[in-house]
């Protein structure tokens, strides 16, 4: 049983483009599609669609996440949980800092749902840390 699905995850993404693969299967959750969708629309992955696994006995389901690679080099360099479910890592807008100076992404969960530091910054919202990614 896995506690969070978040870090399965980011430990799937990682194990996935050091191992070269063009694809990944990841637990289907609410949180991991929210991910996934800020993942996508930052260029981050290529893109991910659902599989129903129901008929083998999975209840979720599963996300098939297509990695994306530029010249045999993934563009996802580095990716680590910022909140885990043991420390969580709350954060005032005014407190966070870009992550690798504006090369990467901070994905926060506020009271608006999931989002990257610069529309929470346009919102002057605080929350979460959920991920950072380069």
């Amino acid at each position: 049983m896995i506690i969070c699905p978040l870090s399965d995850l980011v430990s799937r993404i990682k194990t996935g483009n050091a191992a070269g693969r063009m694809t990944v299967n990841v637990i289907r959750s609410k949180k991991n599609i929210q991910v996934l969708k800020i993942l996508v629309k930052e260029g981050f992955i290529s893109s991910f669609k659902y599989v129903d696994d129901r008929h083998h006995g999975l209840t979720g389901g599963t996300i098939n996440v297509k990695l994306r690679r530029l010249i045999d080099e993934p563009c996802i360099k580095n990716i680590k949980m910022g909140s885990t479910p043991g420390l969580i890592e709350h954060a005032n807008i005014k407190c966070l800092k870009e992550y690798k100076f504006g090369i990467g992404i901070t994905i926060l969960s506020t009271s608006r749902g999931f989002m990257t530091l610069e529309q929470a910054r346009k919102l002057n919202i605080g929350g979460i840390v959920i991920l950072r990614c380069y």
